[in-house]
């Protein structure tokens, strides 16, 4: 705890109003990073009583929990990313919450797999926008060396709404005994939050930009400077979208998997999955985000992406925790596999706000997570429940995760090595990054 304290004292980007602290700062984007992934994640618990409800094949849920979700992200992540890097955030991140609210309404009220479909693509868009907003901020109000707690403590928020939107929507989902009434009501009670926690972000004020900015860049300046950082960040943006792989296959299929495979009730599952997703999202990301802190210190970010290799390829047999004999051993089999995918995945999106340069970190965070989204979000969901029903069906569900997530990992770990070459050519930082910042 003292770790994130201490970074109240950081140098501040918000010295010109002395009336909000770093911390202060920080503590709202918290707030928000919270709400982003709360909102994403609360269809998770409730998506086995809306197939049965509605109707709905593994193949229909998998479409609306990844290309629906993540489709539009896909297709203006450029714009936002520019947006990001050009206007005022402090609007962009309170109209995201916003629209994720009506996202999720939509979904609950929706009559048909089209309607649904839209729904989830509005929260998908407004995760994302709250994500590279979260990131972009930080990184202007912490200096190199502290960002990773920083980044660590909004990740750990994360973690904590993904895990209470699937304990509260299993326990509301248990309570009720009116079938598709009941998945409804939890995802209408759940955009509450969204609304609370826009009006409190009223409160945030917008952080001076830490780099002198490019005065007036066109679109075509800003790409034509991207360019020059390719060879340096596409590894990293490879990394990044095969590790996403296996933690959206787990976050998405670990409940069905553990109801299927150990014939739990949806209370059961929820609390487990809350119980994981909430040790799990606390200890990959504080413990991680220490480390990353360290290796950026003592050895830059080559050192950081070489330890976050190291520590995907001991997660690998993770993998297999439908292979246990029991649900308890399953769920600390998983709970260990999420704390290590967390924590690394935190680490390469910190070493990423560190290599590339302030004018062109929102663009380049969009990037990113569009990237990761496309692997992760809109591809494993579907890559999985396509090999289970090669397999055998929806019981093959675990094996199929297992023979997804295995050979991902270890294609990102050599992603990563291919990233630490390329540092190791231009110097710890990239040219204009002497300092980290």
């Amino acid at each position: 705890m003292a770790a994130i304290s201490d970074l109240d004292s950081a140098p501040s980007a918000l010295g010109a109003n002395p009336r909000q602290t770093p911390l202060v700062s920080l503590s709202l984007l918290i707030v928000a990073f919270f709400l982003g992934r709360f909102n994403q994640s609360s269809l998770y618990p409730l998506q086995e009583a809306m197939a049965a409800a509605k109707g709905l094949t593994d193949n229909d849920v998998a479409l609306l929990q990844g290309p629906a979700f993540i489709l539009p992200f896909v297709i203006l992540s450029v714009p936002l990313g520019m947006a990001v890097d050009r206007t005022v955030r402090v609007p962009l991140l309170i109209a995201a919450l916003l629209m994720g609210a009506i996202g999720s309404g939509a979904t609950a009220y929706a009559d048909s797999l089209a309607t649904m479909f839209l729904g989830r693509a509005l929260v998908g868009l407004s995760t994302s926008a709250v994500t590279v907003t979260v990131f972009s901020m930080i990184s202007d109000i912490f200096p190199a060396e502290q960002r990773g707690r920083a980044k660590s403590a909004a990740d750990v928020a994360g973690q904590v709404g993904g895990s209470a939107a699937f304990l509260f929507g299993g326990l509301v989902l248990a309570a009720s005994d009116k079938g598709a009434l009941g998945w409804r009501s939890a995802l209408l009670l759940m955009t509450t939050p969204l609304v609370i926690g826009a009006a409190i972000l009223l409160a945030l004020r917008e952080p001076v930009r830490a780099e002198r900015p490019v005065v007036g860049p066109s679109t075509g300046q800003m790409l034509a400077e991207l360019r020059t950082y390719l060879p340096l960040i596409l590894p990293l943006i490879m990394g990044a979208v095969l590790i996403e792989i296996p933690i959206v296959g787990a976050f998405i299929w670990g409940a069905p998997i553990l109801t299927r495979s150990f014939s739990l009730g949806a209370g059961e599952v929820g609390g487990i999955m809350s119980a994981v997703l909430l040790l799990s999202g606390l200890a990959g990301p504080i413990l991680c985000g220490l480390l990353s802190d360290a290796c950026h210190r003592t050895g830059g970010p080559r050192r950081a992406i070489g330890a976050v290799a190291l520590l995907i390829f001991v997660s690998v047999p993770g993998c297999l925790f439908v292979a246990a004999p029991s649900a308890a051993i399953a769920a600390i089999i998983l709970g260990l596999f999420m704390t290590c995918l967390s924590g690394a995945l935190s680490m390469i999106v910190t070493a990423f706000t560190i290599v590339t340069p302030g004018q062109l970190r929102g663009l380049c965070l969009s990037l990113l997570s569009a990237s990761a989204a496309v692997g992760g979000v809109a591809l494993a969901p579907l890559l999985i429940s396509w090999l289970s029903a090669t397999f055998g069906g929806p019981a093959m569900i675990g094996k199929a995760l297992a023979c997804i997530c295995f050979p991902s990992s270890l294609l990102a770990c050599a992603s990563l090595l291919l990233g630490m070459r390329a540092l190791s050519r231009i110097g710890a930082y990239p040219p204009g990054q002497e300092n980290g910042t």
